[in-house]
């Protein structure tokens, strides 16, 4: 049978640098639920400082957390930063959870262009005239097996995405995002990110036409 009960604290215990796009300084709880590394466990502590005492649930397997609790919500906040923004068609925002010399790969091949992209003035630079050439843009991402180890951090990302052309059809794409993230003063920031497709279709070929030009 499972154990429920609480281990000694895992990692250092250490003021977390924050994700860019969530302002915490109002909330006074000291609890904080996370999912990380395909299981569930639970941080206990003091959200400021991240403190936490690690608790295993009913999952059966290894926990593999090295830092604290808040480190994981911080990047969790750069993920949904991206994909916010991304939403919004935003790339000047998007590209600001990228640190200056970043390299994104495995984009690019999705529209026939060269890979990768370095840089994120040149992330910028790609992105503002394919999200010109988007009515919409919809990004649900799903971050897990997030593992700090000091001042960096990895994390893989499943996301399925949702693009409407101008004139165009609907396109989907189902993939994967592989990330090496760093610590700034700021909060956390993409060193690499890799998109892995996994699908990409045109919705437009299902049954019905879903997707399809009006």
């Amino acid at each position: 049978m499972a154990e429920n009960s609480c281990r000694e604290p895992l990692g250092r215990t250490q003021t977390a640098a924050r994700g860019p796009s969530i302002d915490t300084s109002a909330d006074k709880s000291n609890d904080s639920t996370i999912i990380a590394t395909a299981h569930w466990f639970r941080a206990v502590g003091n959200n400021r400082t991240g403190s936490a005492r690690i608790c295993e649930c009913p999952f059966k397997g290894e926990i593999s957390v090295t830092a604290s609790g808040e480190d994981h919500l911080g990047v969790l906040e750069t993920i949904a930063f991206y994909s916010g923004y991304a939403g919004q068609l935003n790339a000047p925002m998007m590209i600001k959870v990228f640190m200056p010399d970043a390299v994104l790969t495995g984009v690019a091949p999705t529209m026939g262009l060269p890979d990768p992209i370095v840089g994120a003035e040149a992330i910028r630079d790609f992105f503002v005239p394919t999200f010109e050439a988007l009515e919409s843009l919809q990004q649900i991402s799903n971050p897990y097996d997030i593992r700090i180890d000091g001042d960096t951090a990895t994390a893989r990302t499943v996301v399925t995405e949702f693009a409407k052309l101008k004139n165009g059809p609907l396109l989907m794409m189902m993939g994967e995002y592989h990330e090496n993230l760093v610590r700034t003063p700021h909060g956390w920031r993409f060193k690499r990110r890799e998109l892995v497709v996994k699908r990409l279709t045109s919705l437009s070929e299902l049954p019905l036409g879903i997707g399809g030009p009006a």
